[in-house]
């Protein structure tokens, strides 16, 4: 069953009523021996996940760059669509999560405008794999690591002085960070990090990252004052510090968990990230 039949027709409203209906049904059809609780429950799931694709798919058509039209249309008739978004709503109907239902919908939407072999794609296809193995927790502290450990302003001042910039550092980071850096992250343990290794989200490295380093990039910032002092007056610098310690500070992010962080990123902070994939290292490096 191809599911993406509707939108690949050109009617992407039409994916709201015809595939919430068929993927629905097709997914009863697979859990057919189950009991009818189940079957409710999974029917709920799909309905909700779907109706949010849909939403998802009609605002990205209505947002995007004639220069990406072909990219997009050329991605529906792509077997490989399809078959993420079976996937996609199989994972989807297992879970009532919010969380996990809105990067399983972010994961299709960034397929579309991608190239097969584009990196966004592949990233994409592996991290439909591994959401429903992320709790909300795991979600939010990928989030944590892209933007601690890769985050850049958009735009630098001239002249490489930070007091030319137009605003503090701390105060970037509070706007960027701190929404991330919710309570609940102080359950964070180190098994918490090899759960996320496991999965290929990161890789554990013996070598630490430097906070100083972390959070005096870009360079310029480092000139006016350390920033390290002035961000020990938010509430969540606590709250980071305790991730940082539990095992941040041993983490390399892989495309899978840079993808599914970026994601959840945005979403919070409702902004988009300028990452680029070959993003350098905290250190400076690439």
């Amino acid at each position: 069953m191809d599911l993406l039949t509707p939108i690949a027709a050109g009617a992407t409203g039409a994916l709201l009523k015809d595939v919430t209906t068929k993927g629905a049904d097709w997914l009863i059809a697979l859990v057919a021996a189950h009991s009818s609780e189940v079957q409710e429950a999974v029917q709920k799931n799909a309905n909700r996940f779907l109706i949010r694709l849909a939403k998802r798919v009609e605002a990205l058509e209505a947002d995007l760059p004639s220069t990406h039209e072909e990219v997009f249309q050329n991605a529906l008739r792509h077997p490989g669509v399809s078959l993420l978004m079976q996937k996609a709503l199989i994972s989807a109907a297992s879970t009532d999560n919010d969380d996990r239902h809105e990067i399983l919908s972010e994961l299709i939407a960034q397929r579309l405008t991608a190239e097969a072999d584009d990196l966004e794609a592949l990233s994409g296809a592996a991290a439909c794999d591994v959401v429903l193995a992320l709790s909300s927790m795991h979600i939010r502290l990928l989030g944590v690591a892209v933007a601690a450990l890769h985050l850049l302003p958009l735009t630098t001042p001239e002249g490489g002085s930070a007091l030319e910039s137009p605003e503090s550092p701390d105060a970037w980071w509070d706007q960027n960070l701190g929404p991330l850096c919710t309570p609940d992250l102080r359950r964070v343990s180190p098994m918490d990090f090899r759960h996320l290794a496991g999965l290929a989200c990161v890789s554990v490295n013996v070598i630490r990252n430097d906070l100083l380093k972390v959070f005096h990039r870009p360079t310029f910032w480092a000139i006016a004052n350390p920033v390290l002092p002035q961000m020990e007056k938010y509430a969540w610098w606590e709250v980071f510090m305790h991730v940082w310690v539990a095992g941040l500070q041993n983490v390399t992010l892989t495309s899978v968990g840079t993808l599914i962080g970026i994601m959840y990123r945005d979403r919070t902070l409702n902004k988009r990230t300028d990452i680029r994939w070959e993003a350098k290292r905290p250190d400076g490096g690439t």
